[in-house]
């Protein structure tokens, strides 16, 4: 009886995230068609945005030369052996 008590609440604890993780939605899409719909301005500048960011080759700007740069890192470790 106490196994079945045992599976039961493991089978709880782990499914529990699972079936409420989809109920949670970002409201930022929704938020943002109402805005666009509502200002034309708004939505203006959402397509100016947007035009912009895809034209950004970001191999050659100063960002993408930063990340592509190898670092190298020097690490001090020290070893004490004990006889």
């Amino acid at each position: 009886m106490k196994n079945i008590y045992k599976s039961l609440s493991y089978l709880l604890i782990f499914l529990a995230p699972a079936i409420t993780a989809q109920e949670k939605h970002c409201g930022t899409d929704i938020v943002m068609k109402k805005r666009m719909e509502a200002s034309s301005l708004s939505k203006k500048a959402h397509e100016k945005l947007q035009s912009f960011t895809q034209h950004i080759d970001y191999k050659k700007s100063i960002a993408g030369k930063m990340l592509s740069a190898p670092a190298n890192y020097t690490i001090p470790v020290v070893f004490h052996i004990l006889h």
